[in-house]
């Protein structure tokens, strides 16, 4: 039984020999590895795969970001109909006495006064208690939504990911994953490899990933990609040490991989594990062990993307209220800045 003395899994090299965990078991250095490599069709014709001992994805781990606020969350309260529906309402009104203004040859002010003085007072009773209804519903909401803080994961996805052109992927050297995307010819994997000629790919062994934690993803721009069961050890590992969740793993799982013990070729070493691991499947014994060894493996799991958090308010809070503000005084502005400047002609 071997761990791989050259601290790889194993690779098949340009001269056409084999490094690592493949290289002893060809060499018949060993009998077999119950390190769980993945399958590959390259090592499948060298060695003797057995039984899965279970199938993995591969995850992104990411930094998560610090509790924020949405500078526009004020919308939030209302419903988006009812936000068109008062948008219209503004721009009608105004539109429509500038067209009776300029119909009539009367000026606008005459058009908001010369009514009757009851007729006057029932529109603005009526605007008052719709008014109060309105604001009253969405002042009670808005202090709800305003509590919210939106905890950011921006990748979960491979897209994601290769959208930003800032952030650094960092994943296992030489594994079958890497092996993959270094041959195909088109689809986003393409992309991948196009990213590693552009240098934003690191390659790391799988002891290095620890000390990556801190040095790399913990400042944001680089996220890792491994498989989902050394993503979970990583983030245990970090929960335990700080007590605190400051990771995420992405929503996408990308390119399963069956992982397996192997041996050498034709071994009758192998079909007598694979007993063994189909009855050890079987008791679930093998998934105890997992969960055993990954303490806190469920403590980060669910880590919510929301917050509730009471505090003050301040300017930067509430900017995207004042771009609406400013830019809604603004138009006033210019439209009475044009009632002045463009006067309707006076009847004769």
């Amino acid at each position: 039984m071997v761990y791989g003395g050259e601290n790889l899994y194993g690779t098949k090299k340009t001269d056409g020999t084999w490094s690592g965990m493949i290289g002893m078991l060809i060499k018949e250095e060993a009998d077999i590895s119950m390190a769980a490599l993945a399958y590959t069709p390259s090592r499948g014709q060298v060695v003797d795969y057995s039984t899965p001992l279970l199938v993995q994805y591969s995850t992104i781990l990411g930094k998560l970001g610090q509790p924020e606020l949405d500078p526009w969350s004020f919308h939030l309260p209302l419903e988006p109909y009812v936000w068109l529906s008062i948008l219209i309402t503004l721009l009608f009104v105004p539109v429509v006495m500038v067209l009776l203004s300029l119909i009539s040859r009367v000026s606008l002010t005459h058009i908001l006064t010369r009514h009757d003085i009851w007729q006057r007072r029932v529109v603005l009773a009526t605007w008052m208690i719709v008014a109060f209804v309105l604001v009253r519903s969405y002042a009670s909401n808005l202090m709800s939504v305003l509590a919210v803080r939106y905890v950011q994961q921006p990748y979960q996805s491979l897209r994601n990911v290769l959208d930003d052109a800032g952030v650094t992927m960092i994943w296992q050297i030489n594994s079958s994953r890497v092996e993959y995307f270094r041959s195909v010819k088109s689809g986003i994997f393409r992309e991948v490899a196009e990213r590693e000629k552009a240098g934003r790919i690191k390659f790391q062994f799988l002891h290095e990933f620890w000390g990556s934690m801190d040095t790399f993803l913990r400042k944001g721009d680089h996220v890792l990609v491994a498989v989902e069961i050394m993503t979970r050890f990583l983030i245990s590992h970090d929960f335990t040490k700080r007590g605190q969740c400051d990771f995420y793993t992405g929503k996408e799982r990308l390119l399963p991989v069956f992982l397996s013990g192997v041996g050498q070729k034709g071994s009758p070493i192998v079909s007598q594990l694979n007993k063994r691991i189909i009855s050890m499947q079987e008791s679930g014994l093998y998934d105890l062990w997992i969960e055993k060894s990954i303490p806190n493996s469920t403590s980060c799991s669910q880590t919510p993307s929301r917050i509730t958090k009471s505090s003050s308010l301040s300017l930067p809070h509430l900017w995207g209220v004042m771009v609406v503000l400013v830019s809604s005084q603004g138009a006033g502005l210019l439209l009475l800045v044009w009632e002045v400047k463009c006067p309707p002609p006076t009847p004769s």
